[in-house]
């Protein structure tokens, strides 16, 4: 795990489709594969320990972002066009303040 978000589940889909079959302790995920800096970054995003399509798929929730750099987050952040987190305190905090 490298970062978060802050994003819906219905814009996670719009943009990537619907999400990976469920596993372990994660139920909705969405590998990645994307363009950034020049280079090939293939990024995951997911829940983890909680499902988030359960609810309001309009509200923003925080997200995992999964890879093997922050690399993978900054490109995250530029294909949603918003924030990123390094730090679950930061990502809770702006969720709280949303």
């Amino acid at each position: 795990m490298q970062g978060y978000v802050l994003a819906t589940y219905n814009e996670l889909v719009e943009l990537f489709g619907q999400p990976d079959e469920p596993c372990d302790k994660i139920t909705n995920s969405w590998n990645i594969q994307m363009r950034f800096s020049n280079m090939t970054v293939v990024s995951e995003i997911y829940d983890y320990k909680e499902d988030l399509s359960d609810g309001d798929r309009d509200r923003k929730e925080i997200w995992h972002i999964g890879g093997s750099s922050e690399m993978n987050v900054t490109a995250v952040g530029e294909v949603l066009g918003r924030a990123v987190y390094k730090d679950f305190s930061q990502a809770y905090e702006a969720w709280t303040h949303q």
